[in-house]
């Protein structure tokens, strides 16, 4: 799982140079071929401990967005993207092996960022919506500007 900094983010940073590893691993889990939940493992006291269980809905998206690049771009290499400030959720999508002539990442929006980003006048809000930094920029960055107001993230 990635997050967002936004410290990063509100200084004028892509998201994509925004983002650093949370140290968590969330994998879904299968039951008669669909995801029906989410376990989160981290590192605690040098052992991987399950610190979280549960996340249907999330789990359910998220085996929807591979399968559907699994077979459109199998090359695809896909990231959890968390934006605690803006209480918003993404699936990054970028090429496997990033280099300097890749193109940049696209973000595929999660029901958290898609109640987020239904104000904008575009199609951001449906749910197989890809956007690019560009068209998150502004929306996103208002959103973890405010949430940053908020003492659980706050300085």
């Amino acid at each position: 799982m990635y997050l967002v900094d936004p410290h990063a983010l509100l200084s004028g940073k892509r998201l994509d140079q925004s983002l650093y590893g949370s140290g968590e691993w969330r994998f879904v889990v299968m039951l008669s071929g669909k995801g029906v939940g989410l376990v989160t493992v981290a590192l605690m006291n040098g052992k991987w401990t399950m610190v979280e269980a549960g996340a249907s809905e999330l789990a359910g998206e998220l085996d929807t967005i591979s399968a559907r690049y699994a077979q459109r771009a199998p090359q695809a290499q896909l990231r959890f993207v968390r934006s605690q400030q803006a209480v918003a959720d993404f699936v990054e999508v970028s090429g496997r092996a990033p280099s300097a002539s890749a193109a940049p990442p696209l973000y595929v929006p999660l029901a958290s960022a898609r109640t987020l980003l239904a104000r904008l006048p575009t199609n951001a809000a449906v749910p197989d919506s890809t956007l690019s930094d560009a068209e998150l920029g502004d929306v996103l960055r208002q959103s973890v500007q405010r949430g940053m107001r908020d003492p659980r993230f706050g300085p």
